[in-house]
């Protein structure tokens, strides 16, 4: 063999080995440590807006089959009990959560969505946060929540005015801070006080979410209810990433106009 062809050779074999070393760490990072997910809609104004890019910690809550990009593939009791490595009580009132449903689109590529941070093929992710612990009595009065049959308290900081359902209608919503049972306070937006709900009780293992823009979020009280601990791939913990516009994310030349530096690096809390 000449020269050149085994240089050509060498040269190849050691790109293959880079690439697919390369591969195997992005693979553990995202799979062990934090994965990206992008907010596609306006359910968790105002703390989390249409745009951001979050990264969610893995291990905080320990691993489930919704762990991993390829956990479709493991069978239900592969972890037993539903995660390993896990706390006695790893979830807590008020985390911003992002976990998955099941139900989605069986024709997309579930581990290459889930990679790039979008919903895998056999279900449905979302984020939201929590708000009933398993053995609670979750209820909305009149707009106004209840924790065990006792209101939660609010505090009007505020009012304005925003595009919702799509982008299409604008609303006037008001602002409030809303203290949990344990003092955690989190802002949230209402645009009427209207709405009740019947009584629910949280099952044991199960947890009540809900987001943060209340008439605007599908969400625990009607669409998919309380939420098992296996079905929880982790808490948000910071905005790695954020975009004031609906374009691509590949479309990097429009970057420079859209993205909110204010948002950058934030926890969300």
């Amino acid at each position: 063999m000449s020269g050149w062809l085994s240089t050509l050779r060498s040269e190849l074999v050691s790109a293959v080995k880079t690439f697919v070393i390369a591969l195997v760490v992005l693979v553990l990072f995202h799979d062990l440590a934090f994965e990206p997910f992008w907010i596609p809609s306006g359910s968790m104004y105002p703390t989390l807006m249409v745009g951001d890019y979050i990264f969610v910690s893995k291990y905080s809550y320990g691993y489930s089959r919704n762990s991993f990009s390829l956990g479709d593939l493991l069978p239900d009791n592969f972890f037993g009990d539903g995660r390993y490595l896990t706390s006695e009580q790893p979830v807590s009132r008020g985390d911003v959560v992002v976990f998955e449903v099941p139900g989605g689109d069986p024709e997309e590529p579930g581990w290459v969505r889930r990679l790039l941070g979008l919903p895998g093929k056999e279900s449905t992710t979302y984020v939201k946060r929590v708000i009933g612990l398993p053995g609670d009595r979750i209820q909305v009065r009149s707009g106004l929540l209840h924790i065990n049959d006792v209101a939660v308290r609010r505090e009007r900081v505020g009012e304005g005015e925003a595009l919702l359902s799509g982008g299409v209608f604008r609303r006037r919503y008001t602002e409030y801070v809303e203290t949990l049972p344990d003092g955690f306070q989190h802002p949230i937006w209402e645009l009427t006080d209207g709405d009740s709900t019947p009584p629910f009780d949280v099952p044991e293992g199960h947890y009540f979410m809900m987001g943060d823009n209340r008439d605007n979020s599908q969400d625990s009280r009607a669409l998919f209810g309380a939420v098992p601990l296996e079905q929880i791939i982790g808490p948000s913990r910071v905005i790695f990433f954020s975009r004031d516009t609906s374009e691509p994310f590949w479309k990097v030349w429009l970057w420079a106009g859209d993205i909110r530096f204010s948002r950058l690096f934030m926890r969300t809390e």
